[in-house]
């Protein structure tokens, strides 16, 4: 869990997930033609590669999830949760395989998640509670 502090906007928090996608070094992990308009629980890409945003207003959260099933039947999950009552974003990556996959290789080591040193400083002072 990392502490977020209330500089980080739920409009704030989207971009930066989508922003992440967009500009992956691995082309095959970003979303085609993803525009958000704005919209709260809508889903872009399609069955074996996609991006979800719910928010759930009652627990003033926001979750957001990508997927990508590969053609060795490999999912790959990376959630983001930001809870903005509690200033927590929470962010996990998880391999799964469908009931017909054919490649159940053994080592797994996390993908990388890349900010540009001026994003990152952006993000780490103005958002993240450094202790």
């Amino acid at each position: 869990m990392l502490d977020v502090n209330d500089t980080l906007t739920k409009e704030k928090f989207i971009q930066l997930v989508i922003k992440w996608n967009q500009e992956s070094q691995y082309e095959e992990n970003v979303i085609p033609g993803l525009v958000w308009d704005g919209q709260m629980n809508v889903r872009y890409g399609d069955d074996r590669h996609w991006l979800e945003i719910e928010e759930y207003r009652n627990g003033n959260t926001v979750a957001i999830r990508y997927q990508k099933v590969e053609e060795n039947g490999r999912i790959w999950n990376t959630d983001y949760v930001m809870n903005f009552a509690a200033g927590k974003m929470h962010i996990q990556l998880d391999r799964s395989f469908t009931g017909d996959a054919n490649d159940l290789d053994q080592e797994f080591s996390t993908l990388h998640t890349k900010i540009h040193p001026r994003e990152s400083k952006h993000f780490v002072y103005r958002h993240l509670r450094c202790r």
